[in-house]
């Protein structure tokens, strides 16, 4: 993943927490643009908004987040 950007969300000591709502573990986990992960309905609502990454700043419109499934 791409280191995190200066002023960008900062990342919870708990990898399992989304690093916008803290909740653990990550509800419907996606990826964004960086390669971090976020809450679904958290990344999608930010992305929506500012079309970028909370934690890197790269550009991030919805269609690229990435839904992630355990098998």
């Amino acid at each position: 993943s791409v280191p995190p950007e200066h002023g960008g969300v900062a990342l919870p000591l708990d990898k399992k927490a989304c690093p916008l709502c803290l909740t653990s573990p990550k509800q419907n986990p996606a990826a964004s643009t960086g390669g971090y992960t976020f809450c679904y309905r958290c990344l999608a609502a930010y992305a929506a908004e500012h079309s970028r990454c909370p934690v890197t700043f790269l550009p991030c419109p919805p269609e690229l987040i990435r839904r992630l499934f355990d098998n």
